[in-house]
């Protein structure tokens, strides 16, 4: 069930990308996670934590997809289809203009990365965001959310993937 869950969530309607790891020393996103449900129908059902894998892929072709071209790819951590993981891009700086977002943005205090159902975001943690409406206290400084299914906290695990 958290199996199905996590990647109806994260991998539903998106595009596929190999999951070939690509160089890039500063990527901040790559590792295996705890995901945690916090608020919304997952949560209130009681879904299960569960292991989330992200991965740095090759970027996008640039004839295709303008702006940046930084891709990842999620997914569950058990028996994990490379095939079918959901791929990720940056939020472009547009779409953060959700209220006390665009500031926390231009101040550099926010990343996220955006599958078309769900989204990602890294901020310094300890901080609290307001997203939608909701107050979100990011504990460990990584959270996110998915259409129809509510907010989720991640923890970075130790071991990559």
């Amino acid at each position: 069930m958290r199996l199905k869950a996590v990647c109806l969530l994260l991998c539903a309607g998106l595009l596929s990308a190999p999951a070939v790891a690509a160089p890039e020393d500063d990527d901040a996103w790559s590792g295996r996670y705890r995901l945690t449900w916090t608020e919304g129908p997952a949560f209130d059902v009681g879904e299960p934590d569960t292991v989330l894998v992200i991965a740095r892929t090759p970027d996008a072709d640039p004839a295709q997809y303008p702006g940046d071209l930084a891709r990842w790819t999620a997914g569950p951590d058990e028996g994990i289809n490379k095939e079918k993981a959901g791929e990720l891009s940056r939020l472009s700086p547009d779409n953060y203009q959700e209220p006390g977002l665009a500031a926390l943005y231009a101040a550099g205090g926010i990343e996220c990365l955006d599958s078309g159902v769900s989204f990602i975001c890294r901020v310094k943690p300890g901080t609290t965001v307001v997203f939608g409406g909701q107050k979100i206290l990011a504990r460990t400084g990584f959270f996110g959310g998915a259409s129809q299914a509510g907010f989720f906290e991640l923890t970075k695990l130790e071991s990559t993937p």
